[in-house]
């Protein structure tokens, strides 16, 4: 071969060998979104693709379903590029294999796809957790051993679905301080292992709190606040997020007899000053970064247009059980920290509206504290109020056993675990009788503690018992 034949063979083939090593790859996922009796959401990352395409086949082999997306102009970074595919008009409770071709390349997964069940007398179980801390590398001599372990026991207890209380990854300042550096963390942690076998398990549900919306303690000035919803949005494969007039993460979903109300306490959460009033009438300032612009206004946690939202949802409401999960504690009244309990006039006009509306069943779910307990609050005219923290599934550990919020008056005794731990919680019994059961499970998987609610103990006039805690 002459040199010239092999300059001119060379040229023609570099391009070839180019365009065969750029071959797209799937990087994260599949996880499973919000699913109901006929439709599911599945969600994926690529790098470097054309096409992607994902094929839900019936297990009897008698339905298959495949959506298709091109993925040219959605890469978020460096051609990473989330997908969500909708799957709607699926026959009813039917179970499903999964594969997923990404420009020639195929994968095939084990796992089966479930839609929901159909019977609302049916029982069912979810799991809860907030605070997935991912700890860097050169800190990892500060948390030997532990950062992702509770994963491997999560993602083997049963559970229909999984809902995250948000802090599912955090932001440092050298990454919230620019949109590039927000959006690779959103990369980076999807592409951990034990993290992504955990949310591959499940179908997940997520809102966020303020590690995963900003700075520590963020709020509505947040100056990234819309580039952090647009990448929530692009993570997440919730049903909705916030509505027209008022975007966000918050969202609602059925589950059986079971409604959810999934708040978002950061984008529109505003205070006049950047301190919290402790219960002794002292301020806790807390340092933040320079604001997009002062807070003037009234204290808000969920702002107008989402409580009016929430109020509507309660009120049209038929479900045995309304779950109102948020980032944020709700009634620890004995912290200095965020807690919903220091917005007093827009969270005394949600429990008035309950208590006016005879609005039955509403059970809390919240996160952040890094230790978990359950409470019980009595108001006058009204059943009481539970509420489920669960926190945190991997962050450092937060000794409230050995602060001043060891003492809460409100706190189911028994059920403070300031450790690593993650909750279950279990919807069963007859109509009519339904049972709602509580569950924190420590970072083996152990349960530590079980704590059972009737659906009649919150209900207007019924006699109120004292139920005992079941401790391991």
């Amino acid at each position: 071969m002459t040199l010239t034949k092999y300059l001119l063979t060379i040229l023609i083939w570099l391009p070839l060998v180019a365009i065969a090593g750029g071959k797209g790859k799937l990087v994260s996922g599949p996880i499973q979104g919000h699913t109901t009796a006929t439709s599911t959401k599945v969600w994926i990352m690529v790098k470097g693709a054309t096409t992607a395409s994902v094929m839900l086949t019936d297990t009897a082999g008698a339905y298959q379903k495949k959506v298709m997306l091109y993925t040219k102009g959605l890469a978020v970074y460096k051609d990473f590029t989330p997908l969500t595919f909708h799957f709607d008009s699926l026959p009813a409770n039917k179970v499903y294999t999964i594969a997923i071709e990404v420009d020639a390349k195929h994968y095939k997964f084990d796992r089966p796809y479930r839609t929901s069940k159909t019977d609302v007398n049916d029982s069912y179980q979810f799991l809860v957790e907030s605070c997935a801390l991912s700890v860097p590398v050169g800190l990892r001599w500060l948390h030997p051993g532990i950062e992702d372990r509770t994963y491997k026991y999560a993602r083997k207890t049963p559970a229909d679905f999984n809902i995250w209380l948000g802090d599912y990854l955090y932001y440092f300042p050298k990454d919230y301080k620019t949109e590039e550096g927000m959006t690779k963390v959103w990369i980076e942690k999807r592409q951990r292992k034990l993290i992504a076998k955990f949310t591959a398990a499940m179908p997940q549900y997520s809102i966020w709190d303020d590690h995963d919306f900003g700075w520590n303690d963020s709020d509505s000035s947040f100056i990234h606040r819309e580039h952090s919803l647009e990448l929530f949005k692009k993570f997440w494969s919730n049903p909705e997020f916030g509505t027209a007039e008022n975007p966000g993460c918050f969202f609602k979903f059925n589950y059986l007899d079971s409604e959810f109300f999934m708040l978002d306490g950061r984008y529109y959460r505003n205070l006049p000053t950047d301190s919290i009033p402790e219960k002794d009438g002292k301020f806790h300032v807390f340092p933040v970064p320079p604001r997009a612009a002062p807070n003037k206004t009234t204290p808000t946690m969920l702002g107008e247009g989402q409580l009016a939202w929430l109020k509507q949802g309660l009120k049209e409401s038929k479900a045995v059980f309304k779950f109102i999960g948020i980032g944020v504690q709700v009634f620890n009244q004995t912290s200095s920290h965020e807690v919903y309990w220091h917005y007093q006039a827009e969270l005394q006009d949600l429990i008035a509206f309950i208590k006016q509306e005879e609005i039955e069943g509403v059970i809390f779910l919240s996160g952040d504290r890094h230790y978990s307990e359950l409470t019980k609050t009595d108001f006058d005219g009204l059943y009481p109020i539970y509420e489920l923290t669960s926190s945190g599934i991997t962050s450092f550990r937060y000794r409230a056993s050995k602060k001043p919020e060891s003492i809460n008056p409100n706190r189911i005794e028994g059920t403070l675990a300031d450790f690593q731990n993650y909750g279950r919680i279990t919807i069963s019994g007859e109509p009519g009788n339904r049972v709602c059961t509580m569950e924190i499970l420590n970072n083996r998987g152990k349960q530590l503690w079980e704590y059972s609610i009737n659906q009649n103990d919150l209900s207007f006039g019924a006699p109120q018992r004292n139920v005992p805690v079941k401790v391991e």
